[in-house]
């Protein structure tokens, strides 16, 4: 026999019952649901959290400094998802929703991120060095001295976009809307712009050196002389 005690009063139940509940507990902390964040290539487990969305399982992952390298976060809701300092190098967020999201100083290098929506983030000075962001939504998106070298953006959409101080070199940038973007200081330097539209984009002090833009849509005003004729000489390319 057991007696429970609390302050109103006593209940006696047998050594039965109290088994009988024990084990009901026990299986209820069982089958408590759990979202598991796991790795694109092999499947294992990289972080297991008790949050109820994958947008909160994921920040908590970060705040606490989880590697989340080769993470598989595919077709993920991560809108005005806090990812600071995130590790996510080689990461999978193919067709993800990232719209609005922090990702400032995040390492994505080699990350896939084809279709992702990153419409209004905060990317400066994140590490997207060799990634694939071919069909991605960057529409005023802020890319402020961040690093995409050889990163492909085919076909993206960077209309008001902020890039000043950006690293693009050797980037394919082939198809992508530059319309009204901020590519002040940007290095451009063996960039493909074939057939961008880079109409009302400030270009003033960027380096183009070597870069194709071949079929380009842009106007450059009296004081953006040299990069013209900098442009111009990329049609040859």
């Amino acid at each position: 026999m057991l007696k429970v005690k609390n302050k109103m009063k006593t209940i006696t139940i047998t050594d039965e019952q109290y088994e009988k509940i024990k084990d009901e507990i026990e299986v209820e902390k069982i089958e408590k649901k759990t979202i598991k964040i796991l790795d694109r290539f092999d499947n294992s487990v990289i972080y297991e959290s008790e949050k109820t969305t994958i947008k909160e399982a994921v920040e908590e992952a970060v705040g606490k400094e989880i590697n989340l390298k080769n993470v598989n976060l595919e077709s993920a809701n991560l809108e005005f998802a806090n990812l600071e300092f995130a590790n996510l190098e080689s990461a999978n967020l193919e067709s993800a929703n990232l719209k609005n999201a922090n990702l400032k100083y995040a390492n994505l290098e080699s990350a896939n991120l084809k279709n992702v929506n990153l419409e209004s983030a905060n990317l400066e000075s994140a590490n997207l060095k060799n990634a694939n962001l071919k069909n991605v939504n960057l529409e005023s998106a802020n890319l402020k001295y961040a690093n995409l070298e050889s990163a492909n953006l085919e076909s993206a959409n960077l209309k008001n976009a902020n890039l000043k101080n950006v690293n693009l070199e050797s980037a394919n940038l082939k198809n992508v809307n530059l319309e009204s973007a901020n590519l002040e200081s940007a290095n451009l330097k063996y960039a493909n712009l074939k057939n961008v539209n880079l109409e009302s984009a400030n270009l003033k002090y960027a380096n183009l050196e070597s870069a194709k833009t071949e079929f380009c849509i842009v106007n450059f005003s009296k004081e953006e002389y040299e990069i013209a004729k900098v442009f111009i000489e990329g049609l040859k390319n």
